[in-house]
Parts: structure tokens; C-alpha cells; sequence
């Protein structure tokens, strides 16, 4: 809260998105800062974004969550940041991203699914970029495999 002048017997409330930590102030309201938030009117404090959520502005009265193919796993964050290559994450909010399992790939980065190993090739590594092909006299016919028949 804040007083609007002096001599003033009572004091304005702080919208939401704003605060005042300052006993017997005069001073405006302050907008909570990037990665804060404050749903309420009339607070002393801002309360920062929870995991799996962010804000990149200022003076909020909540934070966004982050996309699917991104994560967040700390808390006050002012982005989310992509899955890497070789993972992926198919629900919003979350705190981390999962490795493509054997058989499958994933070579671009902030992805919401992997991709297949094709007839021919395989993979026998989890959190891969890409497939290997089989080598001369083997052979693949089908996908998402671990390894080639001779």
C-alpha cells in the first residue's frame, strides 16, 4: 500500500502485478520484476514463477507456461528453454525432457516427439541425434530397431 500525499489518513492498495515493501510510504507501487508475479492487491512482496512456468514482462499477475518441447526447471525463470537434440517433451510445465529411446532420434532441438530409425538403419543408444545405417551384408527391414541382421 501507499499514501497518495502527505496528511493522508488512509493508503491506496498496490494493484495486482505491483508491490510496496515500505512502511508509512509515499512512493508508487513497483512492478514485480521479470520472472515474478503477484496476483493479489495490496502486497508487500512478488512471488516468483514456479518450475515448468515463466515471465518475460514485467508488472504481471501470473506467469506463462512453458510450451511443449521446452522445460524449466528453476524457479524465478524468465524463459523456458528447448528440449536438446536427442530429446523431446510432450506436455506443457514440465522441468525436464525425455531421451529418445533405442530405435529412435531426434536431430532438431525443442521437439514434442522422436522420430523412427527407417528400414535400414537402427540404433542402439538412447538421447541420439541420428541412426546408423547398416553396414555392408546386413540388412533392416524394419523400423525403430537396435541393431541389423547379417
Amino acid at each position: 500500500q501507499f499514501q497518495t500525499g502527505f496528511g493522508k489518513d488512509n493508503c491506496t492498495k498496490c494493484d495486482a502485478g505491483t508491490f510496496q515493501n515500505s512502511t508509512g510510504s509515499n512512493s508508487a507501487c513497483v512492478a514485480c520484476a521479470t520472472g515474478q508475479y503477484q496476483p493479489d492487491e495490496g502486497e508487500a512482496l512478488c512471488v516468483l514463477c514456479g518450475v515448468g512456468q515463466f515471465q518475460d514482462e514485467n508488472g504481471t499477475k501470473g506467469c506463462k507456461e512453458c510450451n511443449i518441447g521446452q522445460f524449466q526447471n528453476q524457479t524465478g525463470s524468465t524463459e523456458c528453454l528447448n528440449c536438446v537434440a536427442g530429446q523431446f517433451q510432450n506436455a506443457t510445465k514440465t522441468t525436464q525432457c525425455f531421451a529418445c529411446d533405442v530405435g529412435q532420434f531426434q536431430n532438431f532441438t525443442g521437439q514434442i516427439s522422436c522420430l523412427e530409425c527407417d528400414p535400414g538403419r537402427f540404433q542402439n543408444d538412447t538421447k541420439t541425434t541420428a541412426c546408423a545405417q547398416c553396414t555392408s551384408g546386413q540388412f533392416q527391414n524394419v523400423s525403430r530397431t537396435t541393431s541389423c541382421v547379417d
